[in-house]
């Protein structure tokens, strides 16, 4: 293991791209050679393993210039965190209906620059709607019976949010995490999806009620396209594909960047 020493000081420092580079040497014998490509695999999946999570995929996007004035966060439950980690600069808005996690967002918010803070529900109407509410009090809907407690909300449409910000330029970001109604949020969305606008969006894919292809379907036509998928979640029993994470932007955005693999 003499040889591994580097490596090994690097990884004990947790420096794990600069030992990935040293196992990308020629180490002089076939048996250490075997031992660098077991190393070389389970680093890899590392990385694939972190860049297939929300905040890698968020900085990539930073990467490529996008850096959005406006994040709106529908669902945000008790904070996202790869959100206001990735766009510190941007004016936040938390959109939650359970009212038991407005403090904690109020905590987090009083760290940022600048949040704005609702408690309602968000849908493709303007009124009030009922909420249901697990007794965890950690999720809600308003699209289906998921908890003993009903209350009556506020909804309102992303849209109408919009119109209390009328100074604020250029791009948007919006997640959404709703837990069913996902396109009824983007049916209250009309205007924000005609702009520079980049869409997180859970989708589930094996409950009884899948929302990946309706998703998908109803943001094509106006004009975006699957950019990344992220956050994947297994059924344990099975370890069957249950929901993840798209990200989309429109088609003829410059964040696409060179349509070639190399």
């Amino acid at each position: 293991m003499e040889k591994f020493k580097p490596f090994l000081e690097y990884m004990k420092n947790s420096e794990i791209n600069s030992a990935y580079s040293l196992l990308l040497e020629d180490f002089g014998d076939d048996e250490t050679n075997t031992l660098a490509k077991v190393f070389q695999s389970v680093l890899t999946s590392h990385f694939i393993r972190q860049r297939s999570g929300k905040m890698n995929a968020l900085f990539n996007l930073k990467r490529t210039g996008f850096n959005p004035s406006l994040v709106i966060d529908v669902g945000a439950q008790v904070g996202t965190p790869e959100l206001y980690q990735t766009f510190p600069d941007a004016h936040h808005i938390f959109i939650e209906p359970v009212i038991e996690c407005i403090p904690t967002l109020q905590h987090i918010a009083s760290e940022l620059k600048s949040v704005t803070i609702y408690n309602c529900a968000i849908s493709n109407i303007n009124g009030e709607t009922e909420l249901s509410v697990t007794d965890s009090k950690q999720y809600a809907s308003i699209d289906e019976n998921i908890g003993k407690e009903i209350r009556t909300i506020e909804v309102k449409t992303v849209d109408s949010i919009l119109e209390d910000f009328p100074k604020i330029n250029g791009s948007i970001l919006l997640k959404v995490d709703v837990d069913g109604p996902e396109v009824k949020v983007l049916q209250g969305s009309k205007f924000l999806l005609k702009q520079d606008c980049v869409i997180v969006i859970e989708a589930s894919m094996a409950d009884e009620n899948p929302r990946f292809n309706r998703v998908v379907e109803y943001l094509s036509a106006y004009g975006y396209e699957v950019y990344d998928i992220v956050d994947p979640l297994y059924r344990q029993s099975d370890w069957h594909l249950w929901q993840v994470d798209l990200i989309f932007v429109k088609k003829d955005s410059p964040i696409w960047g060179p349509k070639t693999y190399i």
